[in-house]
């Protein structure tokens, strides 16, 4: 560079720091009422930066370069031509990977109308590593069988977000969205959420937007994490000059959020999730970076073996987001729409948890009440781990131990009184009588 541009590179100490980024990912407009008028109030369009300030990655030193310009250690020659060089310590790769795949492969397709003269290759390359990041770095999902009665079973699903600020986060586009889809042994479904449609919109989701759920136990009920903007007459809006206020926002906080933080003026939690227990905290602590959906699903009828399955999609400019924009006609505006109709828009899937032949049995629902008066097992808790079950005369035929995704641990004979327990945990006691079925949760603390 000294030879031909008259330039040396230097070490800049700031450039590794997280404050470097805070500039282009902190974005305060000032909002313009229906007539185009300046209102005369700010609005958050997006705080990355103070979302991290606002989590343990700060203080574990942990820097948005760190996942986004990972470093090599080894000394690197930044030169292809001069390998005589010394080696420049740190390096970072420049893989700038953020999550958005559909603008990647939309500007991939669109190189020579744009006047892009990055390759099909540079593209692949960049893309590949965003899926990596979202797949890899950005959530934990975990599903566990929450309750079974007679006539439902209900599933606890958590997601924990791995990345260093909400997530989603950025532009206020994006969004998460989770399909569950429970199917009997047959290949029928028995209760679905979160379905994707052909035009990938939610089926049956709400005109305007879908609530946060602590509980969902119909098909036209769906999470969805996103931030929801309204204009000053508080209706839902798209048009990022236009937003005055935030109807929702219930995107996955990171570890160690908290309300109490001097950066939550620009990191709120808005809508129903800010009452949900479950949403960044466990047991009235907040900083979990997780949130818990239950879904209660109805086996009346039914018995049999079901799985369930969970799916954790990421959509960086959703349909309903595309709607405002292109009802209005100008020559960028029409072209981009032609762009995005011919694009790959369908939304990465993220993560996904699912149980498998979990035993359910619906069809002695109306014996059910006195059936599960007529088995005990106690105690309950237990501190010893040992059990006793009494079934009062009943004709037991099957006594099993599964843990809390409906896996089987152990198998007992039909006359067994006493259980001595595996290990330390939540345990729960199935018996199957002439009947009916019943569980029991048991906690062996």
């Amino acid at each position: 560079m000294i030879d031909f541009v008259g330039f040396e590179p230097l070490h800049g100490p700031h450039i590794p720091e997280a404050g470097t980024c805070a500039p282009c990912h902190t974005l305060i407009t000032q909002p313009l009422d229906i007539q185009g008028n300046a209102i005369g109030t700010d609005f958050i369009e997006q705080a990355t930066y103070h979302e991290w300030l606002n989590s343990t990655y700060g203080l574990q030193n942990v820097t948005c370069q760190d996942c986004h310009f990972p470093r090599i250690k080894d000394p690197v020659v930044i030169s292809s031509n001069y390998l005589f060089l010394e080696g420049r310590v740190p390096y970072g790769l420049h893989e700038m990977a953020g999550a958005n795949t559909l603008m990647l492969k939309l500007m991939k397709e669109n190189r020579q109308s744009l006047g892009i003269k990055a390759s099909p290759q540079n593209f692949d390359k960049t893309i590949a590593a965003t899926f990596a990041m979202l797949q890899d770095k950005t959530l934990q999902l975990d599903l566990r069988l929450d309750e079974m009665r007679s006539d439902s079973v209900t599933f606890a699903l958590k997601l924990t977000n791995l990345a260093g600020h909400k997530f989603p986060s950025g532009y206020p586009s994006r969004r998460a969205l989770v399909s569950f889809v429970v199917l009997t042994e047959q290949g029928d479904t028995l209760f679905k959420s979160g379905i994707l449609q052909p035009d990938y919109e939610v089926e049956g989701h709400n005109a305007d937007f879908e609530p946060h759920y602590q509980l969902i136990t119909r098909p036209d009920q769906a999470q969805i994490y996103e931030m929801v903007m309204a204009d000053v007459h508080n209706q839902p809006t798209t048009v990022l000059a236009r937003a005055f206020s935030t109807l929702k926002d219930n995107r996955l906080p990171p570890i160690g959020f908290s309300t109490s933080h001097s950066t939550y003026d620009t990191t709120r939690i808005y809508g129903a999730a800010l009452q949900d227990p479950d949403f960044n905290k466990h047991q009235g602590t907040q900083g979990t970076g997780a949130d818990i959906i239950r879904y209660r699903v109805g086996i009346a009828g039914y018995a049999g073996n079901v799985s369930v399955n969970a799916t954790v999609f990421y959509q960086s400019l959703p349909p309903k987001w595309m709607q405002e924009m292109f009802s209005i006609n100008t020559p960028e505006i029409d072209s981009f729409r032609i762009m995005f109709t011919n694009a790959d828009r369908s939304p990465v899937a993220i993560k996904s948890a699912s149980i498998n032949s979990l035993f359910v049995n619906g069809l002695t629902a109306t014996n059910n009440t006195s059936l599960d008066r007529a088995i005990t097992v106690f105690p309950n808790p237990t501190s010893d781990g040992q059990i006793f079950i009494h079934a009062a005369g009943l004709n037991v035929q099957d006594i099993r131990i599964l843990d809390l995704q409906g896996r089987l641990i152990q198998a007992l004979p039909a006359n067994t009184t006493r259980i001595q327990l595996p290990g330390k945990g939540i345990f729960v006691i199935r018996v199957k009588t002439s009947l009916g079925i019943i569980t029991k949760k048991i906690i062996a603390p």
